[in-house]
C-alpha cells in the first residue's frame, strides 16, 4: 500500500525536520550547569534530583511511539508473493497512518472486533463451540480476525482460487462441505508473527512511560511537550490493543480450504446448468451504498479541482485530504465488500456490522476518542513556550484536533438519531451530504493541526524551562524516617 497521503504527510513531515533542525542549531541549556536560582525548587531539592538530557527525553517518548505503534498496528494479509519489503512498507504506512489518525485506526479495529464477535454468534458457529469445547476444536475470536483480513482462501470445483467470504463460509458449513475451525487455534496463531511476549513488552514500556509522566505531575516538575504528545498516543493505543489482541499479526500465506464438488438438486430439469456454466460462481459484487456514491462524489470534486488548480503547491494538500478522506471513509463506513475472484481483501476490510446501532456506536466511540486525544494535548495550558507564537500555534491546534472531533460526534448522532432505518436516504439527502462534506472540509485543519503538533513538540525542545530537566525522584516513594 503506497497511498499518496502517505507521502504527503511524509513531505510535511521532512519539512517539519528541517525546521526542526535549524531550531535546535539554537544553543541548548547546559545540563551541568543549571541556575539553581531559576528553579522553582530549593537547592537541597535540586542536588536530590537527577538530571536528564534533551536526547533521554527524545529517546523515551520516541521508543515508547514506535513500540506502541508498531505492535498494535495489524494489516490485512498482502498477497502470498509479497516480498519482505513490501510487508514491511505495507505494516510501515499503517504505523505512519497510527501516528497521523489514530482514531481511524481504532474504528477500524473495533470493526473487525464486532465482525468477529458476531460471527462467533451466528448459528452455525455457535452451535459446533457449543458440541466441541477443546481449546483447539473451538471457533474463536481469532479465527474470526482471520477471515476478515484474507487468511482463508476457497478452492472449489469448477472456479479459480478465491477469497472465504463470511457468507460463503456459512453456506459450506451448512451444506456440511467444510468442517469448522478449519484450522486449529493453535496452529493459527503458529503462523503470527506477534506474541503475548512482544505485547507485554511494549505495554511495559508505555506503562513505565506513564508512571515517569504521572510521578512527575505529582513532583511537581515539568512535563514536556513531546511526553504530552507520546502520552496521548499511549492512552488511545489501550483500545488498540484491546480491540486487536486476539489478531494474527504479519501472517504472510493464506490457508487453503479444498471444497468438494456437490452438484444442486434442481426440482426442474431445465434449471440445471449447462456444462460450460459454472455452479458455483464468485463472490458476488456488492452494489454501491449510498454513503459510497456521496463519497464518491466528494472524491471526484476535489480530483477535478487538482487538476484545475494552477498552483501546484496548492495541490499538494488537495491531494493529501482527498487520500485522507478515501481511507477514512473506508475505515469509518465502508470496505466490508470483496472484488469477485479477488485473492485479497481491500486494505480496511472488516465485516459489516448487523445494525445501525452497531455502526453508531463505533462511530460515536471514535470521535469521543479524537476528543480525547485532543484534550490531553490541552493539559498543562499554561506551558511556558520558547516564544509567543509557538504557543499560539500549540493551543490552536490542540483546540482544532478537539473541535474536529467534537463534531464528528455531532455529525454522527444527527445522521443516526435523524433517520435511524434510513440511513442511506439521509446521506443522500441534501442535509446528510452537507454532513459529510463538512467532515471531508475538517479533514484539512485537522491533518495541519496534526503535523503543526508533532513538529512544535520538538522544536520546543531546544529551550526548556530548566525544571523540565530535572529528573524523578524515585526515592521520595520508598517508607523513611526525616
Amino acid at each position: 500500500m503506497a497511498p499518496l497521503s502517505f507521502f504527503g504527510f511524509g513531505a510535511l513531515l521532512i519539512c517539519g525536520t528541517c525546521y526542526l533542525t535549524i531550531s535546535l542549531a539554537s544553543p541548548v541549556p547546559n545540563l551541568q550547569h543549571i541556575d539553581v536560582q531559576s528553579l522553582k525548587l530549593s537547592p537541597l531539592e535540586v542536588s536530590l534530583h537527577g538530571r536528564r538530557s534533551v536526547w533521554n527525553i527524545v529517546w523515551s517518548c520516541v521508543s515508547t511511539i514506535v513500540a506502541c505503534c508498531w505492535v498494535a498496528v495489524h494489516p490485512n494479509m498482502l498477497r502470498a508473493d509479497a516480498t519482505r519489503w513490501k510487508l514491511y512498507f505495507h505494516r510501515l504506512a499503517h504505523m505512519v497512518l497510527m501516528i497521523i489518525a489514530p482514531e481511524l485506526i481504532i474504528c477500524w479495529a473495533m470493526r473487525q472486533w464486532v465482525g468477529a464477535r458476531n460471527l462467533m454468534r451466528k448459528e452455525p458457529f455457535k452451535q459446533h463451540n457449543i458440541n466441541h469445547r477443546g481449546e483447539d476444536d473451538r471457533w474463536t475470536m481469532g479465527h474470526g480476525y482471520f477471515l476478515q483480513m484474507g487468511g482463508f482462501i476457497v478452492e472449489e470445483p469448477l472456479s479459480p482460487p478465491q477469497i472465504l467470504t463470511a457468507k460463503r463460509l456459512e453456506e459450506l458449513v451448512d451444506e456440511n462441505r467444510v468442517t469448522l475451525p478449519i484450522i486449529p487455534a493453535r496452529e493459527l496463531y503458529d503462523r503470527s508473527k506477534n506474541d503475548d511476549l512482544s505485547k507485554t513488552i511494549a505495554i511495559g514500556q508505555t506503562t513505565w512511560f506513564l508512571a515517569q509522566c504521572l510521578t512527575r505531575k505529582l513532583q511537581g516538575l515539568i512535563t514536556t511537550k513531546i511526553e504530552i504528545v507520546t502520552v496521548a498516543f499511549a492512552a488511545l493505543n489501550v483500545f488498540v490493543y484491546y480491540f486487536w489482541w486476539e489478531k494474527p499479526m504479519d501472517v504472510q500465506s493464506p490457508v487453503r480450504v479444498p471444497v468438494s464438488l456437490r452438484m444442486p438438486e434442481p426440482k426442474i430439469f431445465d434449471d440445471l446448468p449447462s456444462p460450460l456454466e459454472n455452479p458455483f460462481p464468485p463472490n458476488p459484487a456488492v452494489p454501491e451504498s449510498e454513503p459510497d456514491k456521496a463519497c464518491a462524489r466528494i472524491c471526484l470534486f476535489m480530483k477535478n479541482l487538482i487538476q484545475k488548480t494552477v498552483i501546484k503547491p496548492f495541490a499538494i494538500p488537495l491531494k493529501i485530504v482527498t487520500g485522507l478522506f478515501r481511507r477514512a471513509h473506508a475505515m469509518l463506513l465502508t470496505n466490508d465488500s470483496i472484488q469477485a475472484g479477488s485473492t485479497i481483501v481491500p486494505t480496511f476490510y472488516a465485516l459489516n456490522t448487523n445494525t445501525e446501532r452497531e455502526k453508531f456506536i463505533i462511530l460515536v466511540t471514535g470521535a469521543l476518542l479524537g476528543v480525547l486525544f485532543g484534550g490531553i494535548h490541552c493539559v498543562d495550558w499554561d506551558y511556558v513556550f520558547p516564544t509567543h507564537e509557538e504557543m499560539v500555534i500549540w493551543r490552536a491546534s490542540a483546540v482544532i484536533i478537539t473541535a474536529v472531533a467534537a463534531m464528528g460526534v455531532i455529525v454522527s448522532s444527527t445522521l443516526y438519531l435523524g433517520q435511524r432505518n434510513r440511513r442511506d436516504e439521509v446521506v443522500n439527502s441534501l442535509w446528510g451530504e452537507s454532513l459529510l462534506w463538512v467532515g471531508a472540509i475538517g479533514l484539512i485543519p485537522y491533518a495541519v493541526a496534526r503535523v503543526l503538533l508533532l513538529v512544535e513538540a520538538f522544536v520546543s525542545l531546544r529551550d526548556l524551562p530548566q525544571d523540565a530537566l530535572l529528573d524523578v525522584r524515585w526515592t521520595s516513594f520508598i517508607p523513611h524516617f526525616q
